[in-house]
This record gives C-alpha cells, sequence and structure tokens, in this order.
C-alpha cells in the first residue's frame, strides 16, 4: 500500500519506466500501487532533465560499455541515445496520466537546498529532498541510499527491500 502522498525522485522513475533496469520490477509494481491508491506524487521539473540524462547514459553504455563517454559526441550513438530519450519521455508521459501528480518548479524549492546539501547531498539530489520539505511529504520514493543522510524527521525513505540495511547503517551513524 502506497502513503497518501509521496515525493518521487529520478533514480525510482527510471527504473520502475525502463524494463532493462534491474529493480525494474519492484519499482514498476510500486509505481503503480501509488497510481491505484490514489496517492499524490510529487516531483519537481529537474526530475524530467535527469531522466532525459539517464537515457542517453543507459545507451551509450549499453552500446559502448565502460568506454561510454568517449562516444557522447558520437552522432550515431546520440541517435540512439535520443531514441532511448524519446522512449523514457513517452513513458513518463503515460505515468504521469495514470498518476494523480503535482509537479513542483524548481524555482520555488531553491531557498531550500543548501539546507539539504548541509547533509552531503549534491546540489540536484537537495533539490529533491527540498521538493519534499517545500510540499511537507516526508515519504521519499528512491533508489539511492545517500538520502538517508538526511534525518528520518525530515524524509521517510520508500527504497527496494536490497537498500533497507545500506539506510539503516548510515541513519544509524548519523
Amino acid at each position: 500500500m502506497a502513503p497518501s502522498e509521496v515525493v518521487l525522485d529520478a533514480s525510482f522513475v527510471v527504473d520502475a519506466l525502463l524494463g532493462s533496469q534491474p529493480r525494474h520490477d519492484a519499482c514498476r509494481a510500486f509505481l503503480d500501487a501509488i497510481a491505484a491508491s490514489g496517492s499524490v506524487a510529487y516531483f519537481n521539473v529537474l526530475l524530467v532533465a535527469e531522466l532525459w540524462e539517464a537515457a542517453y547514459t543507459i545507451k551509450l553504455r549499453e552500446l559502448h560499455g565502460r568506454r561510454w563517454r568517449t562516444h557522447r559526441e558520437d552522432g550515431r550513438s546520440l541517435r540512439a541515445a535520443g531514441r532511448a530519450r524519446d522512449g523514457l519521455n513517452a513513458a513518463w508521459s503515460a505515468a504521469l496520466e495514470a498518476l494523480n501528480a503535482v509537479s513542483v518548479d524548481v524555482g520555488e524549492i531553491l531557498t531550500e537546498v543548501p539546507a539539504f546539501m548541509r547533509y552531503g547531498l549534491s546540489s540536484s539530489d537537495a533539490i529533491h529532498a527540498a521538493t519534499a520539505a517545500y510540499v511537507d511529504v516526508r515519504a521519499f520514493v528512491t533508489l539511492d541510499y545517500h538520502f538517508s543522510l538526511v534525518p528520518p524527521r525530515l524524509l521517510d525513505l520508500y527504497v527496494p527491500q536490497s537498500r533497507v540495511s545500506a539506510c539503516r547503517t548510515r541513519r544509524a551513524r548519523r
């Protein structure tokens, strides 16, 4: 059962939408549960750009392995990556139609970002955490265990079972 309100992180959305990802089945099932329960799913517009970047990275790695970065400017590789981006974008659009989704503009939350960077988050991750603070929702759906650097009073992490132990260990050290 999904919480009544959640904030979505890009890492979760990527795996939920791309069948090639290792945690796809669990993430897709939870995304479907969020939609079926009528939960409000908050996200910020940075998430969309991160989805596009993920599509490029995943496709370039698929095509070129560890040397994928050296092909970032190769036209043929970029065309294939662009098609992957378009596919992921279409899947996100379809997901949005099924979800009770609310988009938050990054400009609305910028003042909150430095507070989350103090916990050790990158600026882009701090934007996602700041989105949760801005909408006053603690349920945060992610695959990234480093969000466990944020105190539980600010974020309740919803992570795959394989990440629970790492999150608990990290939170216990804080």
